[in-house]
């Protein structure tokens, strides 16, 4: 007697409530990004405002590790990408390999943020020093928050990923299932965001500094 096993991920019931929950996660998420695209927008104008009031006359410098921080972000979205064509191409290896060099970028980024952060304080610009300043650690520690959350849900796909793909066997369940296509999709549009948002606060400080 033939036993046949159905993979439930192919199921017509099973995507279509995976797709159902993507697309309300999607709404979900273009909401938190608006609302951090507001919030980083008020925070900046906000240091804008009190700049053109202040009587501060040290000009504040952008640490040099801050632009380094900016090619690790990049290369972070870059690695989401491959794991995102790793994916497509149900390549195990490659898609463990870049999800967690994706982790390794995230962490590497909080690192540069942290050095920043003493490069500042060394060169009189601490937080309680400085308005200028505290304005600086404000806005790039919110940005390292949400950094941090992404490299939680990051966590938890790269977890899912190498508890799923440890048997060759069991891969092609792994990728035709569109639950972990729908989270990879996910921390794709997330992470791309604060790339881009995190240019856009540092192109606004080496302007207004």
């Amino acid at each position: 007697m033939n036993i046949e096993f159905q993979d439930i991920s192919k199921t017509k019931p099973y995507a279509q409530s995976v797709e159902k929950k993507f697309n309300n996660y999607i709404w979900m998420l273009a909401f938190v990004i608006a609302s951090i695209s507001i919030l980083f927008l008020a925070l900046t104008l906000t240091y804008l405002f009190s700049k053109n009031w202040s009587a501060e006359s040290i000009q504040l410098n952008i640490p040099p590790i801050f632009y380094v921080d900016t090619f690790i972000l990049l290369m972070g979205s870059v690695s989401l990408i491959m794991a995102s064509q790793a994916f497509k191409n149900d390549n195990a290896n490659l898609y463990k390999i870049w999800l967690y060099a994706s982790l390794l970028f995230g962490i590497s980024f909080l690192m540069g943020q942290l050095g920043g952060w003493f490069a500042l304080a060394q060169t009189g610009f601490g937080l309680t020093e400085s308005r200028s300043g505290a304005f600086l650690y404000v806005i790039s520690g919110m940005h390292a928050l949400h950094i941090i959350g992404g490299i939680v849900f990051l966590t938890i796909i790269f977890y899912n990923a190498t508890k799923r793909l440890k048997d060759p066997a069991l891969s092609v369940i792994y990728f035709s299932d569109p639950l972990p296509k729908a989270r990879l999709r996910l921390a794709n549009y997330y992470w791309h965001f604060l790339g881009g948002l995190w240019l856009y606060l540092l192109v606004f400080f080496a302007i207004v500094k």
